[in-house]
């Protein structure tokens, strides 16, 4: 087993074991916004139909100061954290909730399963791009290497 060192098959097979490990670490730095990725906020309001606002918009600040002022009572929806329904206090609301459960439930798993796809796609990026950027950069390097042997 003498002989020279074959660089390139050993230098492959470290960015190869190399590559291994940064996957499996990418992996586990994403896991937990994959398995259960954010869903931001979101606020159905009585009255303005099957619209899902964002916590942050107008229309659901003006909700948010009905339900300070007593006018409004805020429920949250079970099974969709960050999803609230909006009602007038005197309003027999539990009926509408029972109406909306279901929109509002999958506008949550909707949500949620295009969040996990974009979440996704970024994991596959970070794991993929940088051992692939090596990889060229490492066949350059020997590439422009090889230029400096003997003629022999």
């Amino acid at each position: 087993m003498t002989g020279r060192i074959n660089w390139r098959r050993g230098l492959f097979r470290f960015w190869l074991v190399g590559t291994l490990f940064w996957i499996v670490l990418v992996m586990l730095f994403y896991w937990s916004s994959i398995s259960s990725p954010y869903v931001s906020p979101h606020a159905f309001i009585e009255g303005q139909g099957d619209v899902a606002w964002t916590y942050s918009s107008d229309q659901a600040r003006t909700a948010r100061d009905a339900k300070a002022n007593g006018t409004l009572v805020e429920i949250e929806v079970e099974g969709a954290p960050g999803i609230t329904y909006f009602a007038p206090k005197e309003s027999n609301y539990t009926q509408a909730i029972e109406r909306l459960a279901p929109i509002m439930l999958g506008f949550y798993s909707v949500e949620q399963s295009s969040n996990r796809v974009q979440e996704l796609w970024e994991a596959a990026g970070a794991a993929l791009i940088p051992p692939s950027i090596l990889l060229v950069v490492g066949f350059l390097f020997m590439w422009a290497l090889s230029g400096f042997r003997n003629a022999t």
